[in-house]
């Protein structure tokens, strides 16, 4: 069993809701992108936000983020739903068989 390659599809997700999002305002998506970017670094959870390629968003977390959202999960009350188990280790990228 092999965690699940979830990056890939959000990637492809990423993009194609930025040049989506660009032709509706009527931008090119690198130029969205850009400024999507821009605002997400001003976040206090995110470390970094480049923009690649023709309007790829990289989004780095700061730990925080991540002890944050871990917390949270951890402190559920229905963290035994298989769902939400199901849901943190294609998160996590930790194989599942539930």
């Amino acid at each position: 069993m092999s965690p699940p390659n979830i990056f890939s599809v959000l990637l492809s997700s990423t993009h194609a809701a930025v040049a989506a999002l660009a032709e509706e305002v009527g931008q090119k998506p690198r130029e969205l992108a850009e400024a999507i970017a821009a605002e997400l670094a001003n976040d206090p959870l995110v470390a970094k936000a480049d923009v690649a390629g023709p309007g790829f968003i990289n989004v780095t977390l700061k730990p925080a983020a991540w002890t944050g959202a871990l917390r949270a999960v951890l402190n559920a009350r229905n963290y035994g739903n298989v769902g939400t188990r199901r849901f943190c280790a294609e998160v996590l990228g930790v194989p599942h068989a539930g």
